[in-house]
This record gives C-alpha cells, sequence and structure tokens, in this order.
C-alpha cells in the first residue's frame, strides 16, 4: 500500500446497484494516482488504467436518500480502442455525518486533476503489470427492488416478533401501536427508493461536450432559417 493511496469502493456499470454485502460497492480498495496511470487495488479486482484509456469523468447520482451522495463515474476504453466501459467510485474516507459528501468531492477534485495534469508517484512494477478492468456478469438489483423487498423483511422478521414481545413482557395489546409506529418510520426511510427512477449516467469528455453544442447551435441556424 502506498500511504498516498485512497481508501474508495468500486461498482461496475453506469448507474448505482445493491450488490448485497458491500451495498452500492461492489469490492472495496484502494485507489492509486501514478503519472500517466491510474490504478485500484481491490478485493475481487486490480486493475491500471493509462490516462489515454480514461475517456471522461465526472459527478453521477448516487444510492437513494433523503442525503443523497453522488458516485464519482469514469469512462473508459480498452488499449484496441474498440470497447467502451463504466465504473464509479465512493470515497470511503471518514467523515462526519454533516460533510457526508466532501470525502467524494474531493476525491473527484483529485481525480480531474491528476486528468488534467497527471501527476503522482512513479509507476511501480506491480502497477505495471496489471490488466484493465475484466469483470463476468455481477449479481445486483435496482434500489426500487430493494424498497419492496426492505418492507417485507421489516414486518414479517422484526416487526411482529417486537411486538408480540412487547405484548406478553408487559401484557398489555401493544402489537399494532408498535408495529404501526416501526413501520411509519420505516415508510419515511423507504420514500427516496420508491421515488428513485434508474437512469444510465455516462460521463462526456469535453470534446464531445463541444461537439453536442456546435450540433446544437447548427440544428437551432437551420429551425431559424
Amino acid at each position: 500500500m502506498n500511504p498516498d493511496d485512497v481508501v474508495v469502493g468500486f461498482a461496475p456499470g453506469s448507474s448505482p446497484r445493491f450488490f448485497g454485502f458491500n451495498h452500492y460497492d461492489w469490492d472495496i480498495g484502494f485507489l492509486r494516482f501514478a503519472r500517466g496511470r491510474l490504478s485500484y487495488f481491490g478485493e475481487q479486482i486490480q486493475f491500471s488504467l493509462s490516462i489515454d484509456q480514461i475517456i471522461a469523468v465526472g459527478l453521477g447520482p448516487g444510492a437513494p436518500g433523503w442525503w443523497s451522495i453522488p458516485r464519482i463515474y469514469v469512462r473508459w476504453r480498452d488499449s484496441t480502442g474498440t470497447r467502451e466501459s463504466v465504473f464509479s467510485l465512493n470515497s470511503l474516507e471518514p467523515c462526519s455525518i454533516s460533510h457526508a459528501s466532501s470525502p467524494i468531492r474531493s476525491l473527484y477534485e483529485c481525480l480531474l486533476q491528476w486528468y488534467n495534469q497527471p501527476f503522482g508517484s512513479d509507476v511501480a512494477s506491480e502497477t505495471l503489470a496489471l490488466p484493465a478492468p475484466s469483470l463476468g456478469e455481477v449479481t445486483s438489483m435496482s434500489p426500487r427492488e430493494i424498497g419492496s423487498r426492505r418492507v417485507e423483511k421489516l414486518v414479517l422478521i422484526r416487526l411482529l416478533p417486537l411486538a408480540i414481545g412487547i405484548s406478553i413482557l408487559l401484557r398489555v395489546d401493544a402489537i399494532w401501536y408498535v408495529c404501526g409506529v416501526a413501520l411509519m418510520a420505516r415508510v419515511v426511510e423507504l420514500i427516496p427508493y420508491w421515488q428513485y427512477k434508474e437512469k444510465t449516467f455516462v460521463p462526456v469528455a469535453q470534446v464531445e461536450l463541444h461537439a453536442r453544442a456546435q450540433a446544437a447551435a447548427h440544428a437551432a441556424s437551420l429551425e431559424n432559417s
């Protein structure tokens, strides 16, 4: 491990997905900035990309929530330039709840700085030996699915046993009261999941933004003529 390595969560794909144990991060590892090369050392995957393989980076949607924290999306291509893919990163550096989005924005600024003016330590031999990301089929679920499943789990596994236990212990008919209060609190927490609309996010390179702006201006001029 390099002292400058950053602890991050890694997820394949261009939209937030739920991967089970690690929640919205499929893997956890260290991100390393080297001169002209970005490397990731995780538990399940390790890879390295040259700066020429990275097309664009951008801040995109994160997991649903009342205070949603964005993720960093990286669009890259293979060494032949024929295939493009997207993965996302989440900063796992410690922070307070009130500043939960600060680490991810700091990491994004650092990544942009490296992308525009490559900096970092000399590329180590193990970094040069790493291949580009290569993933097979990864099991995941949409955040909307998580919302519906959590309600079923709450009612069947947690609320009923808790309410029955309190009723027996206190000898009062508290089952409906306990279920109602806990269910209402859970519903408020799950509202962002039910409102969530799954959208893909593919960061756009500056050259593409310029081309799109030119195309839009050209189309507008044709409409006005």
